[in-house]
């Protein structure tokens, strides 16, 4: 592997228009979202965001939002979001649920959004983690839409040491049943995010798989390098990088893997 600095993660991810980021796994995905959405919008570039899952406010009160009610009629909703997007550039579109949450579009009406390419770029959040750094998906989870071309599976590397279980660790019994480890190490989180019962699981035929450790600020430098090195021996030829991450610093570094 060659490693090298980014400026920003919209260059560490390789986000271009026209992409459909999805992000899922736990360790700080509505971070990246806003910080994506912010760079994005510097270069001119329109942003929608969504969710196929529950989110809560933070995305609503830190992204303009366009809320839906009931089931919205498809070619309304276009026309509002055309216009939402226009004035503002970047659009979270929303329904709400019950108190603070919220939920995304119907599958079908997102897909035919992404297919009028309404926004330049789109992002996201398939997963809920319950803001626990690492996650194992349950059956249901995560709900990765079929026009994803970027898929960024994510752990939070404040993990490291911490026992298997809350509130490190949202579903431990699918984590072990992954590796078996009681305790968070470099190998469970490379374990866990190279599994087809983990990080890549739900990955649309086409899509590139661009995993994310997040939190590095803080952490052992050490651990965090040998975190990549796991990952990396253990991840598919066609993954073609790494990116070791701590958002809210706006740190960026990436690991270009030697590829077959």
């Amino acid at each position: 592997m060659t490693s090298d600095s980014a400026t920003t993660l919209v260059d560490a991810l390789g986000v271009a228009a026209g992409d459909v980021v999805a992000f899922t796994g736990g360790g700080g995905k509505t971070s990246a979202i806003l910080c994506l959405a912010e760079e994005l919008q510097n270069l001119g570039v329109s942003v929608l965001a969504t969710t196929t899952t529950l989110i809560g406010e933070r995305l609503t009160s830190m992204l303009p939002t366009l809320t839906m009610d009931g089931e919205p009629d498809s070619q309304d909703l276009l026309t509002k979001l055309e216009s939402h997007l226009r004035k503002e550039g970047a659009t979270l579109l929303v329904r709400p649920v019950t108190g603070n949450k919220y939920c995304g579009p119907p599958a079908e009406l997102l897909r035919t959004i992404t297919s009028f390419a309404m926004a330049d770029v789109t992002l996201i959040e398939a997963d809920g983690a319950r803001q626990c750094p690492l996650k194992a998906p349950a059956d249901h989870e995560p709900v990765v839409p079929s026009c994803t071309t970027i898929l960024v599976p994510m752990a939070g590397l404040d993990a490291l040491g911490q026992s298997v279980s809350a509130p490190a660790v949202h579903r431990p019994e699918l984590v072990l049943a992954i590796s078996p480890e009681r305790t968070v190490g470099p190998e469970v989180v490379a374990d866990v995010l190279a599994s087809p019962k983990g990080g890549m699981k739900g990955i649309p035929g086409g899509a590139r798989l661009r995993p994310l450790l997040n939190k590095s600020h803080g952490i052992d430098h050490k651990d965090a390098l040998a975190t990549v090195d796991s990952l990396n021996a253990k991840l598919p030829a066609c993954v073609d990088r790494i990116i070791l991450a701590d958002i809210l610093e706006n740190v960026f570094t990436v690991f270009q893997r030697d590829r077959c």
